[in-house]
């Protein structure tokens, strides 16, 4: 009795070579979280190369077999997103978030709400001047999404407000109730995580100026958390 065939739509996030002519996709899906899927034949000189390339949003037909390992049937085109692919800032700041949800994300568990983030932020990366923000904004919404941030505007401890963050363990305290091993966060690099981690809207993004010591940084305190 043949498998029935499934659907989801996802975004790739990682492409790898099989054997001689097929593929192993990783992809992000709003409903199955993050899949590996191997597509057949996709090394052949005939298949379409941008169908199974990272960014490519689509719609997958599948079905499952006694292995997380999904198969994969069809590949219906949504978007190559090919104008990330255009520019190098677009394309660092996409690919960043692609590695984000890699390190962070457990396989098949489904997270709707990270899902249209990421869809959405990724969508308005061509339309910012300094791309890259999003990404960062992108790392600390994730890390409050699932619950590692908990970045306030008063100390976890003496409830002060705080002017500058020291952030340890993913709570915000004052520079008095920080460890040593705090991520210290001068003022202008504390309005700018606040307004990284809480915006609703990404023309809030675009007067942020992200220096490489502030972007180093964030990276650091994102590894500390989730790896």
């Amino acid at each position: 009795m043949p498998l029935p065939l499934l659907h989801t739509q996802g975004i790739i996030l990682k492409a790898a070579n099989f054997q001689d002519f097929d593929k192993i996709i990783t992809v992000y899906s709003a409903d199955l979280g993050l899949v590996k899927f191997i597509v057949k034949n996709a090394n052949a000189k005939q298949y379409p190369s941008h169908l199974t390339a990272p960014l490519t949003a689509a719609e997958f037909i599948f079905s499952k077999g006694k292995s997380d390992l999904l198969k994969c049937h069809e590949i219906s085109l949504i978007s190559s997103n090919h104008q990330l692919r255009e520019n190098f800032d677009q394309l660092e700041a996409a690919c960043d978030m692609l590695q984000v949800l890699l390190e962070s994300q457990q396989d098949h568990t489904p997270s709707p709400n990270l899902y249209a983030l990421f869809n959405f932020l990724l969508k308005k990366i061509p339309l910012m001047e300094h791309p890259y923000t999003l990404a960062l904004s992108f790392r600390l919404k994730l890390l409050r999404h699932d619950g590692y941030l908990g970045i306030n505007q008063v100390c976890s401890r003496c409830l002060t407000e705080l002017p500058v963050q020291c952030i340890d363990e993913g709570q915000s305290y004052c520079s008095k109730h920080a460890s040593p091993n705090a991520f210290a966060f001068d003022e202008e690099e504390s309005a700018s995580l606040l307004i990284l981690s809480y915006c609703q809207n990404h023309l809030q993004l675009e007067p942020i100026v992200i220096t490489e010591a502030f972007k180093k940084k964030v990276k650091e305190l994102f590894i500390s958390l989730v790896c």
